[in-house]
């Protein structure tokens, strides 16, 4: 199975247009076969947020610290 790793500032529950096109980018690899896996910031760093936001299935993501 071929992986990618997405790195992206902005990922959802973002609701900033720069976080819904790395998800139409992941969510597109993941139904044509691919293992992606996106590093992106914690949620206390994107703003504003959907509270209702999940990772979406199938895809591993990873939130980690930034130095603002």
């Amino acid at each position: 199975m071929p992986s990618i790793l997405l790195i992206t500032a902005a990922f959802p529950p973002s609701r900033l247009i720069g976080g819904r096109r790395p998800l139409r980018m992941a969510t597109g690899l993941a139904a044509r076969g691919w293992q992606v896996t996106v590093l992106t910031l914690a949620d206390r760093y994107m703003r504003p947020v959907d509270p209702r936001g999940a990772d979406p299935a199938g895809i591993e993501v990873l939130r980690t610290h930034a130095a603002m």
